[in-house]
């Protein structure tokens, strides 16, 4: 009797330390993302987080055969609560870096966009190289690949950084930067919104090494079981046509 009392005061630990074997029983995941970068993710008209980064998330669940349950958090904040035990993973258009290695687990990645400037439609920034900017003021969102990118590359640029991309994007609509960089696939989508007002346009070549690995979904590091199983299911969704059906639905292009 008092073994078995032992096994049953031990199996939550067990779990627990079994590379995170536990979280294959849940029946239920929270998924994090920003709301704040469309077309990836934003928040609809009734409050809800939709978007790219979201349909995948669901048409993972949906194969894994879990309720999934959204919270809207700030970007900032995105590993900070998922190390914190607040939510079970994050969609949120992240970029696979080694300095978020060394916080979290990744998927395998379920996008890979480059990095490319936008500029106002009547200005004009030759080739985008550092030598090409030198002297101009040059914004990125803070926290991502290519605000990183940006401060290493572009040392004799100003660099501004911005809390949310939606700020970034209006201060080069306003003329109060030069040019910003973010991924090709963000900046098409601002470009397709009505409130981008035609402001802005592409400019100089794609830079596949601001997201050389590009974007998964977080989780920690613990909880390998549920990586796998995201991982099995998005082969799965990739198989059947239901990610090539998404992608459809935000973009004209491949996304992969």
């Amino acid at each position: 009797m008092r073994l078995l009392r032992a096994i049953a005061a031990a199996l939550p630990a067990l779990l627990f330390a079994a590379g995170g074997a536990g979280s294959e029983l849940r029946s239920s995941i929270r998924v994090a993302s920003e709301g704040g970068n469309p077309p990836f993710n934003t928040v609809d008209a009734d409050g809800r987080l939709a978007g790219f980064d979201i349909d995948i998330a669901q048409a993972l669940c949906d194969r894994m055969k879990v309720t999934c349950s959204y919270v809207q958090v700030k970007w900032e904040d995105l590993i900070p609560g998922l190390l914190a035990g607040r939510f079970d993973a994050i969609a949120a258009d992240m970029s696979i870096t080694a300095e978020r290695r060394r916080l979290v687990a990744f998927t395998d990645r379920y996008s890979a966009m480059p990095g490319t400037f936008a500029i106002r439609t009547g200005d004009d920034i030759g080739d985008a190289s550092p030598a090409a900017l030198r002297g101009k003021v040059l914004g990125a969102q803070a926290g991502t690949t290519a605000a990183a990118y940006l401060q290493q590359r572009y040392k004799s640029s100003r660099v501004r950084l911005f809390d949310t991309q939606a700020e970034l994007e209006a201060a080069l609509a306003a003329g109060r930067i030069h040019a910003l960089l973010a991924d090709k696939f963000t900046i098409y989508g601002w470009l397709q919104r009505a409130e981008s007002g035609g402001c802005c346009r592409f400019a100089g070549v794609e830079l596949p090494d601001v997201n050389p690995d590009g974007e998964g979904i977080a989780v920690r590091k613990e909880d390998d079981g549920l990586r796998t199983r995201l991982n099995q299911a998005l082969r799965a969704i990739k198989a059947d046509g239901t990610y090539k059906a998404i992608t459809a639905k935000y973009f004209p292009f491949s996304i992969e």
